[in-house]
């Protein structure tokens, strides 16, 4: 719980606006840092990837240039002098999408209870709840983060009756808070495998061990991610069930929980019978109101979360870091572009086709099993299937790399050819994977 310094110091930072371009719709019932992280990734974590690749093809510009060092390697040139082995991309680029990610500090203009609305004054608190239907007036997007609680919580609905009541086709945005959890675990594990992957290189004379270690941490790494989603999917299984059997009467509010009698005695006026009198002004009856908004809500959920849980654009940003590590090859690698098409594909092609196999099968496991241990094994077993796909692609690419099979330089001698086309196969790997799945 805040205290009520802290409650001040939170209002303090709200103004006065003529227009609000989202209004923030959330449960109380929830521990906030899920939100938190949910409204992180959503409003900046496009911009921390942007600044991020930024940041490090400056540092990509300066090795190439001589004016940053090299470490230097185990492997060496015809002559005996040892290779450059980067890592100032993956690091650089790193460091500045995770100050940006908490940074960043968006002009959109939003309305978040907590900070808008007084809560050390009980007068001004009271008055700002009486106004929210005209603040909900004012407001151009109803961003719902959503938990199991929020449909169940009257004011929650309340928010949505007001918003609806203003448009007969409101703008709603619905995002479970688990999306950030669930996206930032992979955002972090992403540049975790670079930075490995580099230092695989770095030690070659390990051989066979480094690919070990690259796939056993592959399996640690995005375990928690698998898990994460496991989650997000089943949180998505039970807001489709609630909204098939949403009545108003079953939702809560605190006065009638606490029996209309405060902690200090006094009688709380109830607030259930505020809002079903504003309900049946705005829609007529409570009936016809249950009539508009779960279909309005389901529609609002099928297009967002039905078939597209996690979006090409998300795919693009948590898998960012692999495009940094292909700076940090190409700056200190022998074999140059090829490794900057190879990672650039695995950013764009592989690394989304492999998570979207890895999501799909999240989606179809997600309930909880019985025991604790099931989990963690079938966990463990949608990781082990995602390694399967990511090592395949791993070895297809290496047909084409410059110590390839002998019949591969048959029909590519040409090295900017055969850097291109593990590109190509890596972003039409996933181009087929998602129409195919779209067709199911």
């Amino acid at each position: 719980m805040r205290s009520l310094r802290q409650l001040a110091r939170l209002h303090r930072k709200s103004k006065a606006t003529e227009s609000i371009d989202e209004f923030w719709s959330h449960s109380w019932q929830k521990r906030p840092y899920q939100k938190i992280l949910c409204l992180l990734f959503l409003k900046n974590s496009i911009a921390a990837s942007f600044v991020g690749t930024i940041a490090a093809s400056i540092v990509f510009i300066l090795m190439q240039h001589g004016f940053l060092l090299l470490r230097l390697s185990d492997d060496t040139t015809s002559g005996g002098e040892p290779y450059g082995s980067a890592f100032l991309c993956t690091v650089t680029g790193t460091f500045f999408a995770v100050l940006t990610l908490f940074a960043w500090r968006s002009r959109t203009k939003v309305f978040l209870d907590v900070c808008c609305i007084d809560q050390v004054n009980n007068k001004n608190k009271q008055e700002g709840i009486l106004s929210l239907g005209g603040i909900l007036s004012s407001c151009k997007t109803l961003l719902i983060l959503w938990d199991e609680t929020y449909i169940e919580r009257l004011w929650c609905v309340f928010e949505i009756a007001a918003f609806a009541h203003r448009s007969g086709n409101p703008c709603t945005a619905i995002k479970p808070t688990l999306l950030g959890k669930a996206a930032l675990t992979v955002y972090a594990a992403t540049p975790a495998m670079g930075l490995l992957w580099l230092e695989t290189m770095h030690m070659r004379k390990y051989g066979e061990i480094s690919l070990y270690v690259m796939l056993g941490a592959f399996v640690v790494y995005f375990y928690a991610g698998v898990a994460s989603f496991r989650s997000y999917h089943y949180s998505i299984e039970t807001l489709r069930k609630q909204l098939q059997n949403f009545r108003l009467a079953d939702t809560k509010c605190n006065c009638c929980t606490l029996g209309h009698v405060a902690p200090d005695g006094r009688e709380l006026p109830c607030d259930r019978q505020v809002v079903e009198r504003c309900i049946c002004n705005w829609f007529g009856s409570v009936d016809e109101f249950e009539v508009f908004i779960v279909p309005l809500l389901r529609n609002t959920f099928e297009n967002q979360l039905g078939h597209n849980t996690f979006p090409y654009i998300y795919f693009m940003v948590v898998f960012c870091p692999v495009f940094w590590t292909g700076m940090d090859l190409t700056a200190g690698h022998r074999w140059g572009s090829w490794w900057m098409f190879q990672c650039t594909g695995f950013w764009l092609g592989v690394m989304p086709a492999t998570a979207k196999i890895g999501l799909y099968l999240c989606s179809y496991f997600c309930r909880p099993r019985k025991y604790k241990v099931c989990d963690l094994v079938l966990n463990l077993a949608i990781v082990l299937v995602m390694n399967g796909c990511f090592v395949a692609s791993l070895f297809a690419a290496s047909l084409l790399n410059p110590r390839g099979p002998r019949w591969v330089d048959e029909y590519t001698k040409d090295m900017t050819l055969r850097a291109f086309l593990p590109f190509g196969y890596m972003h039409i790997h996933y181009i087929v994977f998602s129409l195919t799945n779209s067709e199911s």
